[in-house]
């Protein structure tokens, strides 16, 4: 069996009523990648935190004050070549998907619906709901595809870089408010100055394959099955168990009916061993 020395399971948050259920998520994925390291960074240790996951203060209240920690501070938290974050709605669901490929890059993250496309004379150009796919078969087009921060592997260098490549943060003028997220930044903002650095960003293959956020085009006949993991702000960890655990959706499930690939997500999410909790419904059970 693989030893994951060489990795820390990270969960940041700045809001103690989220700090439990984020500590479930280092939990989790920390023992599916066995010996890696797990820490909590939040304001206070909750009582019920793993004695495996390590906790420090850290980050302040307030969405802003998490894109600057998770830019410009976590690596003073971090001692190993990688840190693997996690959020309470973001985690590693299934131990077998695990690839070594992944460590060739220095982040790597679900394919997001949104997307900088550099064209040929240089302009610039942002395309939300994956309809920035096409252009990845133009080999004249440039495309920096943004890859989900929540559940997302970063490299010691990357984290070093991101301090010094010279970029603000948040743009100055920026060209779109979604320019403020932190992930955006890293792959569509400062990406060509980071690239510079040595910086290696995951491929669209490798990212797939990583994790989702939600389906797209790109996963049409996907086997989404072998994904290692997932972040959505619809699902969130409540439990853990031997196999799995429960997580529970923001809203009904036939809200989800209209959400193209949704279902097949959740019923993945079964197969590896989660008991989905439905608001006002009877927890659907996985096998």
């Amino acid at each position: 069996m693989r030893n994951f020395a060489d990795i820390t399971v990270v969960g940041v948050t700045g809001l103690q009523e989220r700090a439990l259920r984020t500590g479930l998520a280092i939990e989790q994925t920390a023992r599916i990648l066995s010996g890696s390291r797990a820490l909590l960074v939040s304001p206070e240790r909750p009582p019920e935190l793993a004695e495996t996951i390590r906790h420090r203060s850290g980050c302040a209240p307030g969405y802003d004050a998490y894109q600057r920690f998770m830019l410009f501070d976590l690596a003073d938290h971090i001692d190993t070549d990688f840190a693997l974050v996690v959020q309470q709605d973001g985690w590693a669901s299934a131990a077998e998907n695990w690839r070594d490929e992944f460590l060739d890059f220095d982040y790597v993250g679900a394919p997001g619906h949104f997307a900088q496309v550099i064209y040929p004379d240089g302009m610039r150009r942002y395309f939300r709901h994956f309809d920035w796919i096409h252009y990845l078969s133009q080999p004249d087009h440039v495309v920096n595809f943004v890859m989900n921060g929540g559940f997302s592997l970063r490299s010691q260098k990357l984290m070093r870089a991101a301090r010094n490549c010279g970029v603000p943060f948040p743009p100055a003028m920026p060209e779109d408010k979604d320019e403020n997220l932190e992930d955006v930044w890293l792959c569509a903002t400062a990406r060509a100055a980071l690239e510079e650095r040595g910086v290696r960003f995951a491929p669209i293959e490798a990212a797939r394959s990583f994790s989702i956020e939600h389906a797209g085009r790109m996963h049409i006949g996907f086997p989404m099955q072998t994904i290692f993991g997932h972040h959505s702000r619809e699902r969130r960890i409540e439990a853990l168990s031997q196999r799995g655990g429960i997580l529970s959706y923001k809203r009904n499930r036939s809200f989800y009916e209209d959400v193209p690939g949704e279902e097949a997500i959740f019923l993945v999410l079964q197969r590896h061993g989660w008991t989905i909790e439905w608001p006002g419904h009877t927890p659907s059970t996985g096998s």
